[in-house]
Parts: structure tokens; C-alpha cells; sequence
């Protein structure tokens, strides 16, 4: 019987030794591959263009979340609003619910969002034109986009927020803005 015990004990051990040396593995191994992915399949659904210099992923700093940290990402506009920055920061992490990302109908949940030194622009010329609104619509679909996202709590530290509304002739500037709010907010 002790033998036995021995032997799955062993397996055990083995299994997570496995998984462990995975975990720090591959982030590693398929870096290169993930942020190119990450980039081709943000630009392809967005009517933005979203650029980051380098991204780290680690299983281990927010376990059971997986964290991104994604250096240098800006996201800017297209078309009407050509070359205005809608956000950018040195450094942005979020930690994801891995359980949430595998299987169909899953929602993806950001456990936290935060960013370092983000500079935020919010533009409204008019009621059909924001600067926000940048998911790709398909005009030959009739049913809505049906995607979703939950996101628990977010941060910002050193933050710059610009708020320019036309339609009502309102511009608002904040610089140094820390916050940081909790909840489910669900897109």
C-alpha cells in the first residue's frame, strides 16, 4: 500500500512540476507569435490602429489571473478621426479569469485593468461621430455584435483625460488623475 502511495505521490509531484515549468515556458517560447496575434486581431476588428512595443504574460504574478503587461500601447483613430490619440500610456497590465477564456459562450473577464501615465482623449464632433466607438460594424450582418467582456475593477495613476464635445462646445482637460473604481462592468 505504501508503495502505492509512493507511485501517485510521484505522479503528482511530476504533473506539477510539468505544469509549472509550462507555465513559464511558453509565454516565453510563443511570445513573438501571441503579440502578433494579439495586434492582427485588434487592428482587423477595430476602425483604430493599435500598436504596443512589448507585452509580458505571467501566470505567476496574479495567479489564478493571467497578467498582460503591454509596454507603449496606443490606440488611435482612423479615418474621421485620423492620427487622434484616443489612448496611450507606457504601461498598461490586466489580469485575466484563465477559466474564463476557454469554452464556447464564454464571457472574458478582466479581473483588473490598470494604466500607468495614460493619456485618454475623448472627441465628439457630433452625435454619429465619437472618437470611442471604434468597433468595426458589419453592414451586412442584421443581427448585432453579440461579444461581451466583464471587467471588475480598474486604475489609473498619473493619468491625463481630454473631453471635447462639440455638440455642446465643452472641452475639459484633467492631468494627474489617480483613481481606481470597483464592480462588474459588463460591455
Amino acid at each position: 500500500m505504501k508503495k502505492y502511495f509512493k507511485g501517485v505521490l510521484r505522479i503528482v509531484l511530476f504533473l506539477l512540476a510539468g505544469i509549472l515549468i509550462a507555465g513559464v515556458l511558453i509565454p516565453f517560447v510563443y511570445k513573438e507569435k501571441i503579440i502578433q496575434k494579439i495586434k492582427d486581431a485588434t487592428n482587423q476588428n477595430l476602425s483604430a490602429t493599435v500598436d504596443f512595443k512589448d507585452a509580458d504574460i505571467s501566470v505567476f504574478a496574479s495567479f489564478p489571473s493571467l497578467r498582460i503587461t503591454i509596454d507603449s500601447l496606443s490606440v488611435t483613430g482612423q479615418d474621421t478621426f485620423d492620427g487622434i490619440v484616443l489612448y496611450a500610456a507606457p504601461q498598461t497590465e490586466l489580469d485575466i479569469n484563465l477559466s474564463s477564456l476557454f469554452g464556447k459562450n464564454k464571457t472574458p473577464e478582466i479581473n483588473r485593468l490598470f494604466a500607468f501615465k495614460p493619456e485618454i482623449n475623448i472627441v465628439i464632433l457630433d452625435s454619429s461621430h465619437v472618437n470611442y466607438l471604434i468597433q468595426k460594424v458589419n453592414e451586412t450582418e442584421t443581427k448585432p455584435n453579440t461579444y461581451q467582456l466583464s471587467l471588475k475593477s480598474y486604475g489609473i495613476e498619473q493619468g491625463k483625460l481630454t473631453y471635447q464635445d462639440n455638440t455642446i462646445n465643452l472641452f475639459s482637460s484633467l492631468e494627474n488623475v489617480d483613481h481606481e473604481g470597483k464592480g462588474d462592468f459588463p460591455s
